[in-house]
C-alpha cells in the first residue's frame, strides 16, 4: 500500500497506463480505454486522406486510394492459379444454367436408371446450394466442396457432357436379350 491507502502491484498487460489503481476493475477499465483509443486512432489513419502534399503543391491521395482499394483488390480473382482454368467473369448464373440444362436432358433418362436417380439427386442439391448462396460465391464454394467455383463450374459441364452421352448411347435402356440363346451347363 502506498500513502495515499492505494494498490501500487496492480497492473494488468504491458500498456503505458499508471501503476496506482484502486482496484483491478478500474485497472482492466483503464486498459480497455487505452486499446479503444488506439483503435479510434487506427481507423482514423486508415479512413482520412493523408495531408502532405508534393513539390507541385497537390495532394498526395495515392497511398489513401491503395488503402480503401486494398479490399477491392482481394475480392477480384486474377487467376485460379490451375493451369488450363480461367477465372469466369459470373460464375454462378453460368452454374445455375448448366445444373438446369443437365436436369433437363436427365428427364430423357428412364426413371428406373440408376445412373439417372443418382445423377439427379446429385445435380439438385447442388443447384439448391448455388441458389441459397444468393450470389455469393465464397458460400457456394465452401458448401459445394469441390475447390474454387471455376472447378464446380468445370465438374458441372463434365456432368452435362457425359449426360448427353449417355442419352446418345442409351446406356440406360435395359438391353434385349431375345436375340440370346440360354446356354445350360
Amino acid at each position: 500500500m502506498s500513502k495515499n491507502g492505494r494498490r501500487k502491484d496492480v497492473r494488468m498487460g504491458n500498456e503505458n497506463i499508471p501503476r496506482v489503481w484502486t482496484s483491478r476493475a478500474a485497472a482492466a477499465a483503464a486498459i480497455e480505454r487505452e486499446r479503444m483509443l488506439k483503435r479510434r486512432e487506427r481507423e482514423l489513419i486508415i479512413c482520412t486522406p493523408p495531408v502532405r502534399s508534393d513539390h507541385t503543391g497537390t495532394l498526395n491521395l495515392i497511398p489513401f486510394m491503395f488503402r480503401l482499394t486494398r479490399p477491392l483488390f482481394q475480392t477480384l480473382k486474377q487467376s485460379t492459379g490451375i493451369t488450363g482454368l480461367a477465372v469466369h467473369p459470373n460464375p454462378l448464373p453460368q452454374l445455375v444454367k448448366t445444373y438446369e440444362s443437365t436436369l433437363s436432358i436427365l428427364s430423357a433418362i428412364p426413371q428406373t436408371s440408376v445412373y439417372r436417380q443418382g445423377t439427379e439427386a446429385l445435380t439438385r442439391h447442388k443447384l439448391n446450394i448455388v441458389q441459397a448462396a444468393n450470389g455469393d460465391i465464397g458460400v457456394a464454394e465452401k458448401k459445394l466442396n469441390e475447390g474454387q467455383i471455376e472447378e464446380s463450374l468445370d465438374i458441372a459441364s463434365d456432368e452435362l457432357e457425359l449426360a448427353q452421352k449417355m442419352v446418345e448411347w442409351k446406356a440406360c435402356v435395359p438391353p434385349l436379350y431375345s436375340h440370346c440363346r440360354s446356354v445350360s451347363v
